[in-house]
C-alpha cells in the first residue's frame, strides 16, 4: 500500500436502409485533423448535426431513476446520454461501419480492448498534464503517446481485487485461465506486397503452435484520467487467422520474442475478459536480460460485441450496443479507483 501511495504521488500527473440516420450515425469529430490522426475516422451518413439537441431514441426510454419515484430525471423527464461513452461509440461504430460496408469478411475476426497505462508527453517526456479535473478524450497522438502496463504493486493490487470480487458475487463466478505462451513477432515487406505484422504463438512448455495471425490495428482512442494513476487506450484490431507462414518470412529471424504469462478473469455476466499478464520481450539481436512489464486489459466478448451492432441495423434494439461499451468503460473505471482506495 506504501508503494501505491508512492506512485501516486510521483506519477505526473446491409442491410436496413434508414430514412434518418440512426443516432450511431453521426460525426466523430476529433480536435486534431484527420491528416494528423488517421486512426479517427469520419461517419457514414452524416446529416451534419452532433449528438446533441432534441431527444433520441435511446434517451426515451430511459425515464426513471431506479431509487426514487418522487424525483424526476430531469425537467424533459429523460435520462440524457453520457458524453464520454456516446463518444466512444461513435469513434467505434465510424470503424466497424467501414468494415461493414468495405470488408464485411473481417467482422468475424475484430478485437476491441483496452488497455491500462499512461498517456506521454513527447515533449516533456512524462504523462501528460492537463488543466482539467475529469476524465477526457485525448485525440493528438501525435505529441503524445501511449504507455502500457502499470507497476508490479498496482498489478498485484488490481488481481487481488478481482479474486475477492469474484468470492463474493452471487450468482455467475468469473471463468479463469491461465496461459504460458511465447509469441515470435515478424514485420517487413514482402516484394510487390503489403507491410505484414504477424505473429505466431506456442506453449511455452509443449512448443505446440496455438495460433498464427496477421493483426492489423484499425485504430486507437486515448482517454485520460487526472484523477487516478492510470490512463486508458482502446484498440479496436483485426487477428486474421494464416494458415501457412510465407517462406519468406518463416526463414528470417522474428523481430521481437515474447514470452507471456497470463491468468484471464472471463465474466460472462459482463461479456469481458480480465487479462493480467506478465511478460517478458527480448529485440532483435538484444543482449541481457529482455524487458519485463505487467499489462492490464479489458476485452469485449468479440461476437457479443458485433452482434449489438449488427442489432443497429436488423431491430429496434440500439441501447446494447452503447450499453456493451458503457460495462467495459464501467469496468475500467471500477479498476482503476480499487488503487485508491
Amino acid at each position: 500500500m506504501e508503494q501505491l501511495e508512492q506512485l501516486e504521488k510521483t506519477t505526473v500527473k446491409k442491410p436496413k436502409k434508414y430514412d434518418t440516420p440512426p443516432i450511431w450515425a453521426q460525426n466523430w469529430i476529433p480536435l486534431v485533423s484527420d491528416k494528423q490522426n488517421r486512426t479517427n475516422g469520419g461517419y457514414p451518413g452524416n446529416t451534419g448535426g452532433g449528438s446533441g439537441g432534441g431527444v433520441n431514441e435511446v434517451e426515451k426510454e430511459r425515464t426513471k431513476l431506479s431509487y426514487n419515484e418522487n424525483l424526476d430525471v430531469s425537467i424533459t423527464k429523460v435520462i440524457p446520454y453520457e458524453d464520454l461513452t456516446r463518444k466512444v461509440t461513435q469513434w467505434l461504430y465510424s470503424h466497424l461501419y467501414d468494415l461493414r460496408q468495405n470488408e464485411p469478411e473481417l467482422l468475424g475476426f475484430l478485437e476491441l480492448e483496452l488497455k491500462l497505462g499512461r498517456i506521454w508527453s513527447k515533449e516533456l517526456d512524462s504523462r501528460i498534464e492537463l488543466p482539467i479535473s475529469t476524465e477526457v478524450i485525448v485525440t493528438d497522438q501525435i505529441n503524445y503517446y501511449f504507455k502500457p502496463g502499470v507497476e508490479n504493486p498496482m498489478f498485484v493490487k488490481i488481481e487481488d481485487f478481482l479474486m475477492k470480487q469474484n468470492a463474493k458475487t452471487a450468482g455467475k463466478k468469473f471463468t479463469t485461465l491461465k496461459s504460458d505462451t511465447m509469441d515470435f513477432f515478424y514485420q517487413g515487406i514482402i516484394r510487390g506486397d503489403k507491410p505484414y505484422n504477424l505473429r505466431v504463438s506456442q506453449d511455452k512448455d509443449t512448443k505446440r503452435i496455438i495460433n498464427q495471425i496477421e493483426k492489423r490495428r484499425v485504430g486507437d482512442l486515448f482517454i485520460h484520467n487526472p484523477s487516478n494513476i492510470l490512463d486508458f487506450r482502446l484498440s479496436l484490431s483485426l487477428e486474421i487467422p494464416i494458415k501457412d507462414i510465407p517462406k519468406a518470412i518463416s526463414k528470417t529471424e522474428p523481430n521481437m520474442r515474447r514470452h507471456k504469462v497470463r491468468t484471464s478473469y472471463i465474466s460472462d455476466a459482463c461479456k469481458n475478459k480480465f487479462d493480467l499478464t506478465k511478460t517478458y520481450t527480448f529485440h532483435q539481436q538484444q543482449q541481457g536480460k529482455p524487458e519485463q512489464n505487467y499489462e492490464i486489459e479489458i476485452e469485449i466478448e468479440p461476437n457479443w460485441l458485433l452482434d449489438s451492432f449488427n442489432n443497429l441495423f436488423v431491430s429496434t434494439d440500439n441501447q446494447t450496443y452503447e450499453d456493451t461499451v458503457k460495462v467495459m468503460l464501467d469496468n475500467s473505471r471500477i479498476l482503476n479507483r480499487s488503487l485508491s482506495s
